[in-house]
């Protein structure tokens, strides 16, 4: 891989893991701290910041010397090793302790099944009905929004079914991430910048996901005993947020990633993967901000 598209995975990988860092802290706060919060320059704001001019200037200058065609070889030993120990903060993160996935609710999971779902719906195999992909993923599409529409929070083990749908739609979607393409030969290696970071940062949110599901799945299937839908009941507010933005709000943000797919998948503006990857993403991890930033407008009001 191009040292240029190396510099901009890796960053995407560190800055993703300094966003959910942050936001983990922030989750532990009560909404009208992390409303003040929001305005401060955080220690992971900082180096977010710090690292992407830091990035930026060295792609510059690689690029201005001519050593955007230098190799960086994924099984060199110091990457390697990087690798490993990255690899093992995930399975120890996505498995044994959660605290980094984002808490969401029934409008993220809704949000996230809709770009999910249409994503297979415009690159679906031209021997695929069409109504098997609106039957299979129109009655999940049914039973989220029934959930969302009251703009109540449903009951506990309701939240754990929403959530394991939730999970399994990032599933869906890690399944379609191209991870081969980090030691192509350099021949068949045509991931741009913008890809690049991409795959990094939706590589580690994606498979965080993913390594959780299998626990979350084996959580949700004992739900039959009561003692286990007790254990859920107290552990899904870890998981799952209650606080929810206005309905108008919600479907105009859906609306707008709808059209934004569309447009892509017609005009190429962008790698189709990238850009469900980045709009999933934004709902998952950008709709607590817009949460708090309705609760303060509202006490504002108030």
């Amino acid at each position: 891989m191009p040292v240029t598209t190396f510099s901009a995975f890796f960053l995407g990988i560190l800055l993703e893991v300094l966003l959910l860092w942050e936001s983990s802290r922030m989750q532990r706060t009560s909404t009208a701290s992390r409303v003040i919060a929001g305005t401060f320059l955080t220690p992971e704001k900082l180096a977010m910041a710090a690292l992407t001019v830091a990035t930026a200037a060295f792609v510059g200058i690689c690029t201005l010397l001519g050593w955007d065609d230098a190799l960086v070889y994924i099984d060199s030993p110091l990457i390697f090793v990087a690798f490993v120990l990255l690899g093992l903060g995930v399975l120890y993160y996505g498995v044994a302790d959660p605290r980094l996935l984002p808490r969401i609710n029934e409008e993220a999971a809704l949000s996230v099944h809709i770009v999910v779902a249409l994503s297979l719906l415009l690159t679906r195999p031209v021997e695929v009905p069409v109504w098997v992909y609106v039957l299979g993923l129109g009655l999940p599409w049914v039973g989220l929004l029934a959930a969302t529409l009251p703009q109540k929070p449903p009951p506990a083990l309701a939240k754990a079914f929403i959530y394991l749908w939730y999970l399994i739609n990032l599933l869906a979607l890690t399944l379609q991430t191209d991870f081969s393409a980090l030691n192509a030969p350099p021949s068949e290696a045509a991931l741009s910048l913008f890809e690049a970071f991409v795959l990094g940062a939706g590589g580690v949110f994606l498979l965080l996901h993913s390594l959780f599901l299998i626990r979350f799945a084996l959580m949700t299937s004992s739900l039959i005993g009561a003692r286990s839908r007790q254990y859920m009941r107290l552990g899904i507010p870890k998981l799952y947020s209650d606080e929810q933005l206005p309905l108008l709000r919600l479907l105009l943000l859906q609306g707008l990633a709808v059209v934004l797919l569309i447009l892509n998948a017609r005009h190429g503006l962008a790698a189709d993967l990238s850009a469900v990857t980045v709009i999933v993403m934004a709902f998952a991890q950008g709709l607590p901000a817009l949460h708090d930033g309705a609760v303060s407008a509202t006490d504002a009001g108030a």
